[in-house]
C-alpha cells in the first residue's frame, strides 16, 4: 500500500506536468465511453482556466450543466443526494479485479461517465479518483505546484517517489550525482567533454576562435588534458594565424595551468586594463 505522502507526491508531480503540457479534462463521448475513459489525463489538483470541478449542485441543475440529465439521475441514484457543494469525485478500481468493493469497476464508471468532462486527480496502488468537471469560460482554474515544490532534492529534477532519480556517474566523485553536478575539488568543467576537472589540472584557453571551437558566454573556457592533447594544437594554430587566417596569441590566457596564482593574477590584470 502507498502511504498518503507518496500519493500526494504522485498527485503533485502529475499536476506540475499537466500544467507544463497544458492538459485539460477529457470529454467522454456517449457511445465511446470505454475508449475515452482509458485515456483520462492525470491532472492532480491542477485545473486549467475555463474549467471548474463539478459539484452535486451541478447534477441537480437543469440544462445538462455537468452531465446529460439521464446520466445525472443514474449517478445521483447510485451515490445518493450529497451536500450541494460536494465535488463529484468517483473512486474507481484500477486493477480490474475488484467488482464488489466500494470502488467502481471500470465498466461501472464508464456507464456513469458518458457526456461529461473527466480527469484523474489521485492515483494509488489499487484505486484512482476520477473527477467530473464543468466547462465554464469564467472559471479561473487552479494553479499547479511550482518547480521548487516538486523538485527532487537528490537529482534536482522533477519526478515522483515511484520513479528513479536522473543521476550521472561522476568519475571524480566515484558515485552517481545529479546532472550538472560540480563535485568537490572540481574547479571547472572541460569544454570538450563536460567532465569535472580538478584545480591545477587543466589548460586555459580563454577564447575559442570559430570554427575551431565556439564558446557561448558563461561556458567553460577550459580543456582537460585529454581534450587539450587533441584540440590544443588546432586552437594554437588558429590563434597564430597558420590555419584560419589572422590570429592573435595575446587573446589567449598565457598561463597554461588553470587556477594557479599566476592565472588569477593575470585575470586581475585583465580587469584593470579593461577600458
Amino acid at each position: 500500500m502507498l502511504g498518503p505522502e507518496t500519493i500526494r507526491n504522485i498527485s503533485d508531480v502529475a499536476a506540475y506536468r499537466a500544467a507544463e503540457e497544458e492538459r485539460k479534462p477529457l470529454p467522454v463521448w456517449r457511445g465511446s465511453e470505454e475508449q475515452d475513459c482509458r485515456q483520462l489525463p492525470f491532472l492532480g489538483d491542477y485545473c486549467p482556466v475555463g474549467y471548474r470541478p463539478a459539484t452535486f449542485r451541478d447534477l441537480n441543475e437543469e440544462g445538462n450543466v455537468a452531465l446529460p440529465y439521464e446520466q445525472s439521475v443514474v449517478l445521483l441514484v447510485r451515490f445518493g443526494y450529497r451536500a450541494a457543494g460536494d465535488i463529484v469525485d468517483l473512486l474507481m478500481d484500477a486493477t480490474g479485479w475488484d467488482k464488489s468493493g466500494p470502488a467502481l469497476s471500470f465498466e461501472d464508471f464508464c456507464a456513469l461517465a458518458g457526456g461529461g468532462y473527466w480527469a484523474i486527480v489521485e492515483e494509488g496502488q489499487f484505486q484512482i479518483v476520477a473527477r467530473l468537471y464543468v466547462k465554464d469560460p469564467s472559471a479561473p482554474g487552479h494553479d499547479a505546484p511550482s518547480y521548487e515544490d516538486v523538485e527532487c532534492s537528490e537529482c534536482l529534477t522533477v519526478h515522483n517517489d515511484l520513479e528513479e532519480c536522473d543521476l550521472d556517474y561522476c568519475a571524480d566523485c566515484s558515485k552517481d550525482v545529479p546532472y550538472g553536478h560540480i563535485c568537490e575539488g572540481a574547479y571547472e568543467y572541460c569544454h570538450g567533454c563536460d567532465d569535472g576537472i580538478a584545480e591545477g589540472d587543466a589548460h586555459v584557453i580563454e577564447f575559442f576562435k570559430w570554427p575551431v571551437m565556439y564558446r557561448d558566454a558563461g561556458e567553460s573556457g577550459v580543456l582537460c588534458d585529454k581534450c587539450y592533447e587533441s584540440e590544443g594544437p588546432n586552437v594554437d594554430a588558429a590563434y597564430e594565424g597558420d590555419v584560419y587566417g589572422e590570429g592573435n596569441l595575446d587573446d589567449r590566457d598565457p598561463i597554461e595551468v588553470y587556477g594557479t596564482p599566476e592565472h588569477e593574477a593575470w585575470l586581475l590584470e585583465c580587469e584593470r586594463n579593461e577600458p
